[in-house]
């Protein structure tokens, strides 16, 4: 889009950060934002203090700063299992229509399911039937003990989580794909 999702503005007014940090704050007691170690291309410097200043941030890895969405997991698991927490349930900024409901359903499998990895599903109508059944990993409660699986994973150089998932033993919970959409183009913005 050529700018930061996080600070697109949706249809309430608010950004995507801000929609997606008060959709967590309604089913979490702690909300963290994991963020770049280094100022993406795509903020200002301004605009990445901002966000800084105003959410608890985790910092990826400088060291794993190209392998994508799990240079954030790794370090939000590191942060969770230090903290003391069984898991951490994360979202990505740019799914605003995802619902305080998608994610209690999510909550509501892992408390029965510990310490499985619980996450989204969406069926995707144009694949080949073995297919059609997609995770959505960055709609997901990881149990911190999965933190040596993403190690593994990372020292191995395999950063692909939708194969990550395939490997793991994974309770999923089917979701609308409306809600799960990522916005990744501005036609993706209009109703």
């Amino acid at each position: 889009m050529g700018t930061d999702k996080a600070l697109i503005r949706g249809t309430s007014g608010n950004t995507f950060l801000e929609i997606a940090h008060d959709r967590l704050t309604a089913v979490v007691d702690e909300v963290r934002v994991s963020v770049a170690a280094k100022v993406p291309a795509t903020q200002t410097s301004q605009q990445a203090d901002d966000i800084r200043d105003a959410y608890r941030c985790i910092y990826d890895s400088d060291q794993y700063q190209s392998i994508g969405p799990m240079a954030g997991l790794n370090a939000s698991l590191q942060a969770a299992e230090q903290d003391g927490y069984d898991g951490i349930l994360i979202t990505p900024v740019d799914t605003p229509n995802l619902t305080v409901d998608d994610l209690s359903m999510l909550i509501k499998h892992f408390d029965n399911q510990r310490p499985e990895i619980v996450c989204a599903t969406t069926v995707d109508s144009t694949a080949e039937s073995n297919e059609a059944i997609r995770f959505e990993p960055l709609i997901a409660i990881y149990p911190t003990a999965s933190q040596t699986l993403i190690d593994e994973c990372i020292l191995r150089g395999k950063f692909g989580l939708q194969r990550f998932l395939r490997r793991q033993n994974v309770e999923s919970v089917a979701l609308s794909a409306d809600h799960c959409q990522n916005m990744n183009t501005p036609q993706d913005l209009s109703p």
